[in-house]
């Protein structure tokens, strides 16, 4: 368990099957975010991987749906995009908060950092 890097990689499901996420991480530099959350790996390092997909991480928050929606909106983000790991907070109330707002979209993981519910505001890495 770490605290979240720069980057953040959601490892994909069929290598988190394998049991080869430790691997990932090492490929990237970084390591688990959170062992509730072993899909998620942090670094403060953006390197490219066939095995995870690559997010900047922009803001961390702690876990407050209504906070989330105005944030998603105040950045002109109309959609939110909600992807849920480690975490057993409804990620259908981040939705309802997110309402029309802007022609752009906005992505946030709803995950653990250090045992806490936690929103990762991101947008691809590259």
């Amino acid at each position: 368990m770490r605290p979240p890097g720069r980057y953040l990689y959601e490892v994909d499901a069929a290598v988190v099957g394998a049991g080869l996420v430790a691997e990932v991480a090492e490929d990237v530099g970084g390591g688990v975010l959170d062992a509730a959350a072993p899909a998620c790996v942090t670094s403060d390092e953006a390197r490219a991987t066939p095995f995870a997909t690559a997010y900047e991480i922009t803001e961390v928050l702690p876990y407050d749906p209504a906070a989330s929606g105005a944030l998603s909106r105040g950045r002109g983000a109309g959609g939110l995009t909600v992807r849920q790991h480690g975490c057993a907070a409804e990620a259908a109330e981040l939705g309802r908060y997110a309402g029309p707002g802007g022609d752009g979209a906005a992505t946030v993981f709803l995950t653990r950092v250090a045992g806490e519910p936690t929103l990762l505001l991101v947008r691809p890495a590259g």
